[in-house]
Formats: C-alpha cells, structure tokens, sequence
C-alpha cells in the first residue's frame, strides 16, 4: 500500500505544480514564486487537498479524513473524501468552500470564496447525485451547484446563483436581481 501512496504524492506535486503554473506567472525569482504561494490561502488549500486525494487513491482513509479536518481548520475550506479537483485549479479565497464526496471538478477551473459543491437533498433525503464540473468554469462568490448535472467546459456561474440543473458549455448563468 505504501507504493500507491508514494505514486499518489508524485501525482498531487504534478498537480500542485500545474496549479502554481495558473496561478502565479513564471517571472521573477524562484523564491519569490515560493514566497506568493506559501501565502495565497487558496493555493495552501490546494496542497492539502491534493495530498488528502493521494492519501483516498492509497486507501488511507485516517490520513485523509486528518487532511479534510486540518484543511478545514487552516484555510475554512473542506473537501469531502472522494471529491476530485482537475489540475491548475485556482481557489481565490478558500473560506466557506465546500466540495461534496462525489464532485468531480475539470481542469483550469476557479473557485470564489463560499461555493458549494455537492448533493442535493429533497425532502430529507440525497438524490445520491454529484455536480460534474468541466474544464475551465470560473464559479462566482457564494454560488451552489447541487445534484446529479453537468456543467460543461468554459461555463461562468455568477455570485450568489443556484445552478440544479444542467449548464451547457460557454455558458453564462446568474441569479436575476431585482431592481
């Protein structure tokens, strides 16, 4: 079991580089580069939630219930176990996140803070279903995506919108605002 998880650390430091890549331009000195990610809170989230995947992949669930609670404390974000974030993903502001257990998350996506992923529940009960999220969606401050539905690739969700049904790829949604 200790070789799935060693394989499971090279995968989560390949994605922590291609997210670092997205996140903070290759200029200047490496330190410097270090120095802005050790204190983005979104990229710190990041790291813990990319070895809490490793720790799932090698079936060390202690470890990776440890990784959900210490990341929940650090940076307020919590990734349930089993959740799959793509790579060069950016998280703006980690507080208030939430990733349910069954969401799959593609890659070049960003996430502001106080989004929900996850199951929805109807009269008590979970419909058993996850969001399944497509490459590069931008995901507004505060939005819920919930239930089995499909966000396609390229697909901005604005601040404060409920999506519960499928989005189309380039598409546009936001909540109406009254005036």
């Amino acid at each position: 079991m200790g070789r799935f998880f060693l394989s499971g650390v090279r995968q989560a430091r390949q994605l922590l580089r291609q997210d670092a890549a997205r996140l903070i331009p290759n200029e200047g000195s490496r330190a410097k580069r270090i120095l802005q990610l050790a204190a983005h809170p979104g990229y710190r989230a990041l790291v813990l939630e990319r070895f809490q995947e490793a720790a799932n992949s090698s079936r060390h669930s202690a470890t990776e219930l440890v990784l959900m609670n210490l990341n929940q404390a650090l940076t307020g974000a919590e990734f349930r176990p089993g959740c799959r974030i793509g790579p060069g993903a950016i998280i703006r502001h980690p507080m208030g996140v939430v990733v349910g257990s069954g969401v799959v998350v593609g890659s070049n996506c960003t996430l502001q803070h106080g989004v929900t992923l996850g199951e929805r529940y109807v009269d008590g009960r979970s419909d058993g279903g996850y969001p399944q999220i497509g490459s590069g969606v931008v995901i507004g401050t505060h939005a819920v995506v919930v239930g089995d539905i499909r966000v396609g690739d390229n697909v901005t969700i604005g601040a404060l919108t409920f999506v519960g049904a499928n989005v189309n790829e380039g598409a546009t949604v936001h909540s109406r605002r009254s005036s």
